[in-house]
């Protein structure tokens, strides 16, 4: 019996290891190699063929549609909430006039193809299962900036100044710079706020009332009650937890929670925001790379 019972744990080792080196020569072969190497470019290609099927049966009306009505002699009417608002910086307004050329659909269907190849660099073979979720295909169908914003985050790694578009949209997901802080990385922190203040600086010159205008719209929407798919958990909760979260996120170095930050920070959290957060399945690393190789360049 005990002949026996020696012999079991011996079998099985066997046969572990044999599996192992099974598994080592399936990883060696130059076909398992071209699989993994294509797989997730494939099945980036099939969620980009699906979203473009999904584009076919959505709406004119969308927020891009009002992002093309916008004009600069009185973009400010509204509150958050209302139909019709317009809520980003002057700065936003003023990067859109050059496209009002452009016939509405062509101005609808171009944004949508953008956030759709946003979506598709940010999540890569992730595509399709995040195109069958409320957040991504909402934010998809009503033209929203959201995946625009963490595409910026994302890019921001190799080029800081890009923090300028999500600021310069909705100011309070700046607070996930705090991750810099926390990093210590001052360098980029300087560059994100320099190209921010430039560009309103920029904007402010030509256009003072404008900014006035939209302080005022912010401050009239402070506090208002919101209907309808939003998160109804108040900012005044969620700025402080963002902030905390891209600082720790700083300190331990996990860049991945920078664009959960500054979703947690946006003014309102409509469901459709969420989708900003898709941002976390980016390959930061590599950026990081590319960001490592230009300042030692420099």
């Amino acid at each position: 019996m005990k002949a026996r019972a020696d012999v079991l744990p011996a079998r099985a080792g066997g046969v572990v290891a044999g599996s192992f080196a099974a598994l080592d020569r399936l990883a060696a072969a130059p076909a398992f190699r071209v699989v993994v190497a294509v797989a997730p470019r494939a099945l980036t290609v099939v969620g980009v063929a699906f979203g473009l099927l999904l584009m076919t049966g959505m709406q004119l009306r969308t927020d891009a549609q009002l992002y093309h009505s916008i004009g600069l002699d009185r973009p400010y009417g509204g509150l958050v909430g209302e139909d019709g608002a317009f809520l980003y910086s002057p700065a936003f307004a003023q990067a859109l006039q050059p496209f009002r050329v452009l016939p509405v659909e062509a101005f609808v269907t171009g944004w949508r193809l953008v956030e759709l190849a946003l979506l598709a660099w940010l999540a890569g073979p992730f595509t399709l299962p995040l195109l069958l979720t409320i957040p991504v295909t909402a934010e998809l169908m009503e033209a929203q900036v959201h995946l625009i914003m963490g595409a910026a985050i994302v890019g921001a790694w190799r080029w800081p100044g890009l923090w300028a578009i999500p600021i310069l949209t909705k100011p309070t997901t700046g607070v996930a710079l705090l991750f810099h802080a926390g990093r210590r990385d001052w360098r980029t922190l300087r560059i994100a706020l320099a190209w921010t203040t430039l560009v309103t600086s920029v904007s402010l010159l030509v256009a003072p009332g404008l900014w006035v205008a939209w302080v005022e719209v912010l401050v009239g929407s402070t506090g208002r009650e919101l209907s309808g798919p939003v998160i109804q958990v108040p900012l005044a909760l969620r700025l402080p937890a963002a902030a905390l979260l891209a600082w720790y996120a700083g300190r331990r170095d996990w860049p991945r929670l920078v664009p959960i930050a500054a979703t947690i920070a946006l003014p309102a959290l409509w469901v459709v925001g969420l989708s900003m957060a898709v941002a976390a399945f980016a390959d930061v690393r590599g950026l990081r790379r590319q960001e490592g190789r230009a300042v030692a360049a420099t």
